[in-house]
C-alpha cells in the first residue's frame, strides 16, 4: 500500500543521512555474493586511509601468518566504536567483498551453542584439529564470543586458551570476541567478523556462542548449521520439547561421553531424540523436513568427531537439494541489515543535540509516571522525521 511504501522510503532516507552506513547492498546467490556498490573499487580504495589499505593487502596478497595478523587489527578496526575507525571498516569491508573471487566457493559457517560449561571451546578444538588432520589442505577459522561484565564490561576471552593446539596451527585463526553486553548470543558485529572471514578466503569457520540459555537464538542468523551442545544430564524430555534453541538447532551433539558420564551421555541423547520426534509430529509441515541427528561426542576420546561431521554434511546436502541454501542466506542477510539499521537509528539520535534534548525530556516525562515506554518511543520517532525534514 501507499503507506507502506512511504514507511519504507523514509526509513531508506534515514538510512543514508546516517554518518557511517554502509553504501553497498548485496544479496546471496547460492551463496555467492555479487556486490552493488555506489562506487568502484577505485572509488573504495581511495576512501581508505593508508594504515585500512596496509591491512586490505595484507589479508588478501600476503602469506597465512601475516593474514592472520592483519585479520586481528581488521576485526578490532570492526569492533571499535570510535566513528572514524567504524568508517575505515565498512570502506574494508566492502573492498575485501569486491576483491574476492567470482568463482569463490561460500564458506561453510558452523555454530556451536549451549549452556555454559557444556565444552564449547574444547569441542570446537578437538573438532577443527580432527578435520585439519583429516584434509591437509584445510583453511578454517574460529570466532569465540565470551560473555562480558555487566558492572565493568569487561571480558576474560579466555575460550581460546582451551585451543592451544587449534591456536598454533598455521592453517588455523582463531578470534575471541567479547558480547559487549550484547544479548542473543552474540556480538554487534559478529556477522561482519564472519563475513570478512569468509572474505579473507577461509572456506571453514567456526562460531562459539556464549553461553545460551533456550531464548538466545541469534546465532541462527549467522551460520549455516546450528549445532546444539548438551552436557550429560542436560534435562530430560520435557526439556527437549521447550521451544527455543532446541528446535532451531540443525544437529544435537551430546558432548563428554566417556568414562563415568558415558552412561548418562547415552540417556540424554536418547531423551533428546524423543523430544525432537514430538517436535517434528507437532510441526505444522512435516514433508521435506530434516530430522537432526544426535550424536554421542567426546573431546578428549575423539570418539563421534567424525560422525558429527558427516551429519554436518548431510545437512548441507539437504540445503542445496531443496533449494534452501539460497533462501536462508537472503534471510539472514534480511536480518542483519534491520538490525543494523535500528543500531545505526540509536548512533544517529545521539549524534544529533536536538534529539538527544527531547529525548532526555522524554525520559523525565517516562520517570515521573506520565508517559509509557511505547508513547514515548513514537514521540521520539516523530522527532527523527522531523530533524531530517529540517534538514
Amino acid at each position: 500500500s501507499r503507506s507502506i511504501n512511504s514507511f519504507y522510503f523514509t526509513m531508506i532516507r534515514i538510512a543514508f543521512q546516517l554518518p557511517f552506513t554502509r553504501r553497498v547492498c548485496y544479496y546471496s546467490k547460492l551463496g555467492k555474493k555479487r556486490l552493488l556498490s555506489s562506487g568502484s573499487n577505485d572509488s573504495i580504495w581511495a576512501a581508505m586511509s593508508k594504515p585500512t589499505r596496509d591491512l586490505a593487502q595484507s589479508i588478501t596478497e600476503t602469506g597465512p601468518i601475516q593474514r592472520r595478523v592483519a585479520l586481528s587489527r581488521a576485526i578490532t578496526l570492526m569492533e571499535s566504536k570510535n566513528l572514524e575507525h567504524k568508517k575505515q571498516a565498512d570502506n574494508l569491508l566492502t573492498y575485501l567483498l569486491a576483491k574476492r573471487p567470482k568463482d569463490q566457493e561460500p564458506s561453510l559457517r558452523i555454530g556451536f551453542a549451549g549452556p555454559p560449561g557444556t565444552g564449547k571451546s574444547t569441542m570446537i578444538e578437538a573438532f577443527g584439529m580432527h578435520l585439519l588432520e583429516r584434509d591437509p589442505d584445510l583453511q578454517l577459522a574460529a570466532v569465540c564470543i565470551d560473555p562480558s561484565s555487566g558492572i565493568s564490561g569487561g571480558s576474560i576471552l579466555g575460550d581460546k586458551t582451551r585451543m592451544t593446539e587449534l591456536s598454533r596451527n598455521d592453517r588455523a585463526y582463531v578470534r575471541p570476541s567479547s558480547n559487549a553486553g550484547v544479548l542473543g548470543g552474540l556480538a554487534a558485529y559478529t556477522d561482519d567478523v564472519v563475513t570478512t572471514l569468509s572474505a579473507a578466503g577461509y572456506p571453514l569457520i567456526l562460531l562459539e556462542t556464549v553461553g545460551l540459555g533456550q531464548s538466545e537464538v541469534e546465532v541462527a542468523q549467522s551460520v549455516d548449521i546450528l549445532i546444539l551442545l548438551l552436557p550429560p544430564g542436560g534435562g530430560d524430555e520435557l526439556q527437549g520439547v521447550k521451544k527455543g534453541i532446541v528446535e532451531l538447532a540443525n544437529i544435537i551433539a551430546v558432548t563428554k561421553a566417556d568414562g563415568n558420564l558415558l552412561e548418562a551421555a547415552k540417556k540424554t541423547a536418547s531423551d533428546y531424540r524423543g523430544a525432537l520426534r514430538v517436535l517434528q509430529i507437532s510441526g505444522s509441515n512435516t514433508e521435506n523436513i530434516f530430522k537432526p541427528p544426535v550424536v554421542l561426542t567426546s573431546s578428549v576420546k575423539k570418539d563421534g568427531l567424525e560422525d558429527l561431521w558427516q551429519s554436518i554434511q548431510d545437512y548441507r546436502a539437504f540445503l542445496m537439494e531443496n533449494d534452501r541454501w539460497e533462501k536462508m542466506r537472503q534471510r539472514q542477510s534480511k536480518y542483519w541489515m534491520w538490525k543494523q539499521f535500528t543500531r545505526l537509528m540509536q548512533d544517529y539520535m545521539k549524534s544529533d543535540p536536538e534529539l538527544g534534548d527531547k529525548a532526555q525530556h522524554l525520559e523525565s516525562e517516562l520517570f515521573h509516571g506520565d508517559l509509557t515506554p511505547r508513547v514515548a518511543a513514537q514521540e521520539l520517532l516523530e522527532g527523527v522525521f522531523g530533524s531530517l525534514k529540517k534538514k
